[in-house]
C-alpha cells in the first residue's frame, strides 16, 4: 500500500489527516471508503495525486472511492446496442 511504502502508520495517518485512529484502521482494512475530501487530504500529505491514493486502497474500496473523486463526465457509461 502506498501509505505503508511511505512509512505511514495508522496513528500518523489519523493524526495528520484529522480522522480517528479507529477510522484510519478501517481505511487500512477496507472496511470504510474515504470521502473525496479525505482522499484529497491524504494525497496532499503524501505529495501524490488522488488517483494514487485510490489505487493504494484495498481492492474492495477502489471502485467506490474512484466514483467519489471522478467527475460524472469522466465515468464510463455502458452504451446499449
Amino acid at each position: 500500500m502506498l501509505i505503508r511504502s511511505q512509512r505511514y502508520s495508522r496513528n500518523r495517518l489519523a493524526r495528520e489527516t484529522g480522522v480517528s485512529l479507529a477510522y484510519a484502521s478501517y481505511l487500512f482494512s477496507g472496511r470504510r471508503v474515504p470521502s473525496a475530501k479525505l482522499i484529497r487530504r491524504i494525497a496532499r500529505r503524501l505529495g501524490v495525486e488522488p488517483g494514487e491514493v485510490v489505487r493504494a486502497l484495498p481492492r474492495q474500496s477502489r471502485r467506490v472511492a474512484l466514483e467519489r473523486i471522478a467527475p460524472k463526465k469522466w465515468v464510463r457509461v455502458p452504451v446499449q446496442a
